[in-house]
Order: structure tokens, then sequence, then C-alpha cells
């Protein structure tokens, strides 16, 4: 659906009645440029870069009608790097503190504290945690994409963390 309507609104008003032999590099080039005149997003106008791409792709391995591809990766818009915003220590204690009696509280509180993806806080056994020695190990995790869990953690690798005092405690 969301490729059709990038069809519909940006890519046929400009080439959507011409034959596709008579469509050239600049052709895509004005579709792309008048994106970003409008003041599109890098990410929108990659979206519409990736729908010309497919629909050329198609029509020279499916259908055979083209022999190269003018939607060249040259073309492919860039998208503007943010920085990752994190939390400082004031906030993250405002948020475990805010967490605490929370029914996930715990989750946060385990994410934080040992740095675990989500898959892996999801994964957790009370067998994979030893208060004795205040280790917490990471044998599995959860796979959102699959629905299933998965008897490895990313990188197949398995890992063990320190628990620290305060959240030792909160366990």
């Amino acid at each position: 659906k969301q490729q059709h309507a990038l069809y519909k609104h940006h890519i046929q008003p400009h080439i959507g009645s011409r034959k596709v032999r008579a469509i050239a590099p600049e052709s895509i080039g004005e579709i792309l440029n008048s994106l970003a005149d409008k003041g599109y997003a890098s990410a929108t106008r990659l979206h519409v870069y990736v729908v010309l791409r497919k629909m050329f792709a198609d029509a020279i391995e499916l259908f055979q009608i083209l022999g190269t591809n003018p939607v060249h990766k040259k073309m492919r818009p860039r998208l503007s790097q943010k920085e990752a915003r994190y939390l400082n220590l004031e906030q993250l204690k405002t948020l475990l503190t805010f967490v605490r009696e929370k029914p996930y509280g715990l989750a946060i509180w385990l994410s934080s504290y040992l740095g675990l993806r989500v898959g892996e806080v999801q994964a957790l056994r009370w067998e994979d945690v030893d208060l004795q020695t205040g280790v917490v190990h990471i044998r599995r995790t959860y796979s959102k994409h699959d629905c299933m869990f998965r008897e490895y953690p990313k990188g197949r690798k398995q890992h063990s963390h320190r628990v620290p005092g305060e959240l030792l405690f909160f366990l």
C-alpha cells in the first residue's frame, strides 16, 4: 500500500504517461529533485528512490523491456545521521524510581544496569540469575521477527554480567 501511494503521488505525475524506454536518468533526477524542492524528508525521497529502482529492475529482469536501469545508485538520497539521545544520570535515576513498582519496572532496571537488549530481558529465567554470586547469564533471546525464543543471544554467544548491588537488592 505504501509503495502504491508513493507511486501515485510522486512518480506517476512525472513519468506515468511515458513509455518505459523513454525514461532516462534525467527524468529520475527530476522526480527526486522535485521532492527535495517541495521539502520532503530525505527518508521519503529514499523510499521513492527504492520504488523507482525496483520498478525498473523488474522491467529489466522480469519483462526484458530495458537493458539498463535509469535509476543509478549514485542518485540514492542520503539520510542525515542523528546522534542518539541518551538519558543523563539524573534522568535515569528519575526513570528507575518511577518504574520501580510498575509491571515492567524490573525489565527497565535490567536493561539500564546491564545493557541488555529487549529480547534478552524477555528470555531471562530465574535460573539465569545467580543471586549468591551476583551474576546474570544471558543464554537466549526472544526474536520478535520470528515470534519465538532462540536458545542463543545475538551473535550466538552466551555471556554473563555482574549485577551491581542496587540491582541485586532489587532482584
